[in-house]
């Protein structure tokens, strides 16, 4: 541990320099710590660089910004958590407990923001590590990345494709060589992240590399049943937003964030997908160096047999999507049969029967049920059920709470509050506002610390968690918890 505290300051010695933070309420927070140059100008559209070394202090005190990017389409029931935009944007949070002994280390959690591949920031106050660093004594670190068409758009001869995991590559590298400096344990780094953060880390778990980025990782609501665009898909998708700049296009380095920010919505609007499509415009790519084969493939098969897993997802992943979809609603007890051959093939009809008996509801919810299992059950329990050695056993979960909200039930990112504990930071979406208070806090707790166990590489004799194995062990985390087999 290698810095200095003073009444309301803190001053930590990483590589490239010193850097200046806050103590609050028992913790030391550095904000906006840069792990990347700026990605502006020439470097806008490169592979990021490791930031160079600076001389003085480098002040990370401020009121943090977030990448470029428009309002995230599940504000309506999650809330908006706006920031001022960056693009100088690959920045990391930091929080760690202000009380460690001199050469004291706890393990360090790194979450990876979800937002489609589009919208969020490891700087917003949701995301916020502060109650997990105090109560559970960890490092935390909120890692930021390019989103959108800076981070995901492919065009040959000016954008690589999957810019934005490239960035997530670095700021992994970057925790590893200098988390020390914050008390942390540089050999014990659990990666976590959410819905599109969890896809992300999934892939880099398949690297050759991937054990040298952490140790351990938590994957909550990964959509990986959504493949990763092919190459020929990401070129088309990227010719298709050079033609919406027109004769701008030719300067795609020297525009302005607002221009490409709109281009970027005419995109959106121009390629909506089929029916029932959640999958972004920008996304991940197969493209043979980051991505060589389809993310679940790989993990499946063994390629990242080497990482210790926790693999969850909520009960009703899909309501948040299609529940207010007039359009689909009408359609759907149509479309249902259709829909199941597409998603499982020759298993079609034991899929849809599977959803009518789990949802014996409207079509609506039939099929909300029928995309949950193929974006996100599915892959869980394979992934449950993955070739694993010693080292790589997995754990699976369900959060099935869903009391504040019932039109949505346990949807897609409803278990974050829980898992960061700041309900205040979250006062904005509506099942946290209109939820009984005791109830949340105590069903947090209880997320956090089994999670937490996880992260801190030990079981605790009082909270057994088995292994999903044969016997396909879930623990439910609701009003009571426990373990039930599927």
């Amino acid at each position: 541990m290698a810095w200095k505290t003073g009444q309301g300051i803190a001053l930590a010695q990483i590589r490239s320099g010193a850097i200046v933070g806050r103590r609050i309420d028992g913790i030391l927070h550095f904000s906006g710590v840069p792990y990347g140059e700026a990605p502006i100008g020439p470097l806008r559209f490169a592979r990021p660089q490791a930031k160079s070394a600076w001389v003085g202090e480098f002040d990370c005190t401020q009121e943090p910004t977030m990448a470029p990017q428009m309002p995230a389409r599940l504000g309506w029931a999650l809330g908006q958590y706006p920031r001022p935009i960056n693009e100088d944007c690959l920045r990391l949070e930091i929080w760690a407990p202000d009380d460690l002994a001199p050469g004291e280390q706890v393990p360090v959690l790194a979450y990876v923001h979800g937002g489609a591949y589009m919208t969020g920031s490891g700087a917003q106050a949701c995301h916020s590590g502060h109650v997990l660093a105090k109560q559970f004594r960890v490092v935390v670190v909120g890692v930021s990345y390019r989103l959108g068409a800076l981070g995901f758009l492919a065009i040959p001869g000016i954008a690589p494709a999957n810019l934005g995991l490239h960035d997530q590559v670095l700021a992994f590298q970057w925790i590893r060589e200098n988390i020390a400096a914050f008390g942390g344990q540089p050999d014990n780094v659990t990666a976590a992240g959410q819905s599109a953060g969890a896809q992300t880390i999934g892939c880099l778990a398949c690297l050759p590399n991937g054990s040298e980025l952490f140790d351990r990782a938590i994957l909550m609501s990964a959509p990986l049943g959504a493949s990763s665009y092919t190459l020929d898909y990401a070129h088309e998708v990227g010719r298709h937003f050079l033609e919406i700049l027109g004769t701008d296009a030719c300067r795609i380095h020297e525009l302005s964030i607002e221009r490409l920010l709109d281009a970027q919505a005419s995109l959106l609007a121009q390629r909506r997908g089929p029916a029932g499509s959640i999958l972004p415009v920008f996304h991940t790519t197969v493209d043979a160096d980051l991505i060589p084969e389809q993310p679940l493939d790989a993990l499946v098969s063994g390629a990242a047999r080497w990482c210790p897993l926790v693999v969850g997802t909520s009960r009703d992943e899909m309501t948040v999507f299609y529940r207010r979809n007039e359009e689909l609603a009408a359609s759907a007890k149509d479309t249902l049969p259709v829909l199941a051959e597409q998603l499982f093939a020759e298993h079609g009809s034991q899929a849809l029967d599977r959803a009518q008996q789990r949802s014996p509801g409207p079509a609506l919810d039939v099929l909300c049920e029928l995309f949950g299992q193929h974006y996100f059950e599915r892959a869980r329990d394979a992934l449950g059920a993955r070739v694993a050695d010693p080292r790589g056993s997995t754990q699976v979960y369900q959060f099935d709470w869903g009391t504040g909200f019932e039109e949505l039930g346990a949807y897609h990112c409803v278990e974050l509050p829980f898992f960061f504990g700041n309900f205040d930071a979250w006062n904005a979406s509506p099942p946290i506002a209109r939820a009984e208070s005791e109830q949340t806090r105590q069903l947090s707790e209880r997320f956090q610390s089994y999670l937490m166990d996880f992260v801190r590489g030990s079981a605790h004799a009082s909270r057994p968690w088995p292994a999903y194995g044969a016997a396909r062990a879930v623990m439910h985390f609701d009003r009571k918890v426990g373990v039930l087999h599927h």
